[in-house]
């Protein structure tokens, strides 16, 4: 919140935030990649056998996605606390399949022929994972955000700080909207969506400027700044690379999408149950008529039966 004391001035945050500034892109998106690396780099080089830490990640299944591969990428020392971490994580992988192995059904029958595990032991594997806690370097580098907007919020008073804000690419549409809800009582919101503005509007004048010279009429004409125009656009739309997630999985685990297969699964069990029962009365019912076999008539003819 921003109604407790910053002294940001003085803090290693609004010197991380004012250097941001002078490099291009949003600022908050470049200390999110600055915090990711320091976080990763400290954590391998002093605390991959620490158990707390072990223990966090074997929660977590390790790293996210993009995670794990920024520090394949970025972390060119990491390689041996990778295999440390992630072989405790894949020893508990084979431990979880071959006790699934085991739960296989013994036969298929009639009416279930694509039961090959019962359902529970599948819903019981696959909770596992959807009950991992959240990366750890995720948790981290929210917080830093959070810091971060909070200081930028503030800092927008001083007017060392906004000379050095106004000069850069501003933030992107994203972070943008988070800043206004962080800094949403901050007397100098206005000031930030004034700037935002201006260079929304400097980007839009570049854009329809590369789009001119792509007309044949002008094709001579130099190349300025709006030649990177449609990239910039870009990031200032969604953010740098890896910061914000894709939408494929966005869904949550307590939305009406993701309770469906869940709702699916249990009608599936009572159904088998019911059917269960029923294909029990009927197997009783034909093995009773086998034993009982109808008297033979003297006219080869059930009494009973129907006229030709």
């Amino acid at each position: 919140m921003l109604n407790r004391q910053h002294s940001t001035e003085k803090s290693l945050a609004y010197l991380q935030l004012t250097e941001a500034c002078q490099l291009g892109g949003c600022p908050i998106c470049t200390l999110m990649h600055q915090s990711t690396f320091r976080f990763l780099d400290a954590l391998f080089y002093e605390s991959v056998t620490d158990v707390g830490t072990r223990m966090t990640l074997w929660r977590s299944r390790g790293f996210c996605n993009w995670h794990a591969w920024f520090t394949v990428r970025e972390l060119m020392g990491s390689a041996q606390g990778i295999a440390i971490i992630y072989h405790d994580l894949l020893s508990q992988e084979i431990e979880d399949l071959q006790k699934l192995l085991t739960q296989q059904l013994p036969r298929r029958t009639s009416l279930f022929p694509q039961a090959i595990f019962p359902p529970a032991a599948l819903e019981r594997f696959t909770r596992r994972w959807r009950q991992k806690t959240r990366c750890p370097v995720c948790i981290w580098v929210q917080w830093e955000e959070r810091c971060a907007l909070e200081v930028l919020c503030h800092s927008l008073g001083n007017p060392v700080f906004l000379a050095d804000f106004s000069r850069s690419a501003g933030l992107c549409v994203p972070h943008l909207r988070q800043a206004i809800l962080v800094g949403q009582s901050s007397p100098h919101l206005p000031r930030l969506l004034e700037i935002q503005c201006t260079r929304y509007q400097r980007l839009a004048e570049e854009l329809k400027e590369f789009d001119r010279k792509h007309d044949y009429r002008f094709a001579h004409e130099p190349w300025g700044s709006e030649s990177n125009s449609w990239r910039r656009v870009v990031e200032q739309f969604v953010g740098k690379r890896e910061i914000f997630g894709n939408e494929v999985h966005s869904a949550s685990l307590g939305s009406p999408v993701s309770r469906w297969p869940r709702f699916l699964l249990r009608l599936w069990q009572w159904m088998k149950k019911k059917w269960s029962a029923e294909a029990s009365l009927v197997e009783e019912a034909i093995d009773l008529g086998q034993n009982n076999q109808p008297a033979e008539y003297p006219h080869g003819e059930h009494p009973y039966s129907p006229p030709p």
